[in-house]
């Protein structure tokens, strides 16, 4: 459907993953037009496709949104979403899948910010994430309304010490708004909205 001219995987994946037409490159193995430590020339601009992310969408079908260049630019560079630049940390929490991870990963590299993330493949239990933000100085976090709402429940000091908090994917509890406003004066609140067609937020 994206018509991927190329996989990248690990060696222990690639046969499993062979599918005509499209070269499966292994990024732990050493690439033939990588050997003298160049790469090759690559020119983009701000039209160009960045990724493809698919959303089942209000039909429930699988659907692939071209988010092009100029769209993550916008995003994390000069806007208003958030304080972001090289004094910043973020943390990665979002699935590769989900389009919050946008703003993580970009967010941060293209601001000279630093990017947290953290081990493992799944979202850590709220006292080994309270010791990964604080440990690594997270000051920008961004959490779905459900896990925003979890924390505020559970373990509200889990948020002590980040900066800047933006949550959304769906709309936002008043009770909890409240509720954390009270028991984090430190941390400015943001609610970020936008469908992914409209590359994570469109207003805020």
């Amino acid at each position: 459907n994206s018509q991927a001219a190329a996989l990248l995987t690990h060696s222990s994946l690639a046969e499993s993953l062979e599918a005509e037409g499209v070269a499966v490159l292994a990024m732990d193995a050493p690439q033939p037009e990588l050997v003298d430590g160049k790469a090759p020339e690559v020119a983009a601009d701000g039209g160009d496709p960045a990724y493809i992310m698919y959303t089942s969408g209000s039909t429930g079908a699988a659907k692939g949104v071209v988010v092009p260049q100029r769209a993550v630019t916008r995003l994390v560079r000069g806007g208003d979403s958030a304080s972001l630049d090289a004094t910043k940390v973020l943390a990665l929490l979002a699935p590769a899948s989900f389009d919050a991870s946008t703003f993580e990963i970009w967010g941060a590299l293209l601001n000279g910010a630093t990017l947290v993330v953290p081990p493992g493949d799944q979202l850590p239990e709220l006292s080994r994430l309270e010791e990964i933000l604080k440990s690594s100085g997270v000051t920008t976090l961004w959490l779905t309304a459900a896990l925003f709402n979890t924390i505020i429940d559970e373990a509200p000091e889990v948020l002590d010490g980040v900066e800047e908090l933006l949550t959304g994917g769906e709309a936002l509890s008043v009770s909890h708004v409240s509720r954390a406003l009270a028991v984090l004066p430190k941390t400015t609140l943001i609610n970020g909205y936008g469908p992914t067609e409209n590359t994570t937020f469109s207003c805020r």
